[in-house]
């Protein structure tokens, strides 16, 4: 029997949780006032960083909220089923509502993994000028040889809002991360150079946004923006990525939208004295969105230029709505591309050396589900289908030492899908979400197992605050191993595992707020990439101070 076994561990989790939900559950039905509740805060995500080595399901999708403008596009916007490798205190979170705050603040606080951390940030406003700067700064040091992490980043940004309807924004920032590749055994192979063991990234970004909208009540909506950033990485790598989106939307009537957008993408990769790699990706849907009060269609056929060769997908989603029940059912085949560059690679696996060459990744998705909204703050989402995956990244363990991971390219790539959300508002104060992400690998074309991908991932969240001042956050992550493969050993799964965090927040008063993670609570020794073990379990603490004058 294995003894990190997934299910041993769940099985407590979800019963608290259920506990904890029917007798909040209750409480509800008590209230005799009509109140307002937030649904989207329930299940919207968030950028975190943390003390420890951890991972996402998914990487959060571009942000279409009010709030678009306050905070720069998100440098990683790949849809795969696999896992980010990120740090990411849970009490290190900025809503936008705090974002768009003046301010001057700074966050301090120390860890037991050697964890210093830093946070310096402005918000400053001047008539319909915002100004803001972040300096972040966290590292660690793990028990093992070699189990290290730094990471530091500065971010600028500029919004002006020229009038009622037109806003722009610029913005600019520097990134560093820095690993050490410590996945390997140190008495078989000591004393390898340390310049071997380093691994760096460096990316210097810059970007523009522009919001207007136009026509008669606003009608017709242009969002142009583009992004570029340069990247260095160790061993003389280096890649210039660009993107360059300019959608416009069109509102006939209270029931018919059509749009056509522009969106290009380019990277280019050197690795020392070999031969730039190049990968370009360019698609222009034209689509619309019909809803009379029943139902709703979107659709779009989107012309893509890829490697040089032209082709024509469609997008079709269905949406039916039973009555006044908040039931809603769903059958869709949508597609997804992106370019696999290195950018988006190192983000899902920081140990990884840089691919032969860059490929354009494509999901198409075949899925019908079913989604229920009740009035009283309860969110159900299931789905069940087919999705084929083109171009696919893999991860396995490189020859020699295996310290490195290396990058394949599954040509096809097929999976039955199954995922599903519960999210629940029980309160203002107290708020559940959870989610479940299934794949069933099938059919593959170039390799024999999908390689690093998990086949079954669950998360459970609770935020509560229980007192004026003080907030509470659990997150729990539980996953059945990936399929790894090492030089000369046969293919073997990683062991099941979870990673359950706990943080909490006290705001004493508009100055001086204390903050503290505890993270990996349970010490589960777990690997997400082969060879590569956790940090096991860690606590990181501190203070927030807020130079504004309290008003």
């Amino acid at each position: 029997m294995r003894s990190n076994n997934l299910f041993q561990v769940f099985m407590p989790v979800l019963c608290f949780l259920l506990i904890l939900t029917s007798g909040n559950v209750a409480a509800q039905d008590k209230r005799g006032k009509k109140e307002e509740i937030s649904i989207t805060s329930s299940f919207k995500p968030s950028i975190v960083k943390s003390g420890k080595l951890e991972f996402q399901a998914q990487t959060p999708p571009k942000d279409t909220t009010a709030y678009r403008l306050s905070y720069p596009m998100l440098p990683i916007q790949f849809t795969t089923p696999m896992s980010s490798f990120m740090i990411k205190p849970l009490s290190f979170q900025t809503t936008e509502n705090q974002q768009d705050k003046e301010d001057v603040y700074a966050k301090l606080g120390f860890g037991n993994l050697s964890t210093p951390f830093a946070s310096l940030g402005l918000t400053a406003r001047k008539a319909k000028e915002q100004f803001s700067a972040n300096l972040d700064h966290i590292s660690s040091k793990g028990k093992l040889e070699d189990q290290q992490y730094a990471h530091s980043s500065l971010n600028l940004g500029y919004k002006n809002t020229l009038s009622e309807n037109r806003v722009a924004r610029v913005y600019a920032g520097y990134d560093r991360q820095g690993y050490r590749l410590y996945g390997f055994d140190h008495v078989v192979n000591p004393g390898l150079p340390e310049a071997d063991l380093r691994q760096n990234f460096s990316n210097f970004h810059l970007g523009a946004q522009y919001d207007h909208l136009a026509a008669e009540n606003g009608s017709m909506t242009l969002k142009p923006e583009f992004r570029a950033d340069f990247l260095t990485a160790s061993r003389k790598q280096s890649e210039f990525a660009f993107r360059l989106a300019i959608p416009v939307s069109y509102t006939i009537n209270e029931t018919l939208k059509v749009a056509i957008a522009v969106d290009a993408q380019l990277a280019n990769l050197k690795k020392g004295t070999q031969s730039n790699q190049s990968a370009a990706l360019v698609q222009v849907p034209l689509s619309f969105e019909y809803s009379p009060s029943s139902f709703s269609i979107n659709g779009s056929i989107i012309p893509v230029l890829k490697s040089n060769k032209f082709n024509l997908l469609p997008n079709l989603q269905f949406d039916y709505s039973l009555s006044e029940t908040g039931v809603k059912l769903k059958v869709a085949a949508v597609n997804k591309l992106d370019i696999n560059s290195l950018h988006k690679l190192y983000a899902i696996n920081p140990f990884l050396v840089s691919p032969d060459s860059l490929t354009t990744f494509q999901q198409t998705d075949y899925f019908a589900g079913i989604e229920w909204l009740s009035a009283k703050g309860l969110q159900l989402k299931f789905n069940g289908g087919f999705t084929v995956f083109n171009d696919m990244p893999l991860f396995i363990n490189g020859e020699g030492t295996g310290k490195e991971m290396k990058v394949l390219n599954e040509t096809q790539l097929t999976a039955i899908k199954l995922g599903g959300e519960v999210n629940y508002t029980f309160t203002p104060e107290m708020e559940f979400r959870s989610s479940i992400n299934m794949y069933v690998f099938q059919n593959q074309v170039s390799h024999a197992a999908a390689y690093g991908l998990l086949p079954l991932e669950l998360k459970f969240g609770l935020k509560w605050k229980p007192i004026k001042g003080l907030t509470t956050r659990v997150n729990a992550d539980f996953w059945r191993g990936a399929i790894s493969r090492s030089p000369g050993m046969p293919e073997k799964r990683l062991k099941d595992a979870a990673d359950i965090n706990l943080g909490v927040d006290y705001k004493f008063n508009k100055k001086w707020a204390l903050w503290v993670d505890l993270n990996n609570i349970a010490n589960i020794q777990y690997q997400r990439w082969n060879q590569y073990d956790s940090f096991g379990f860690n606590f990181i603490a501190g203070l927030r101070y807020s130079f504004t004058k309290a008003k």
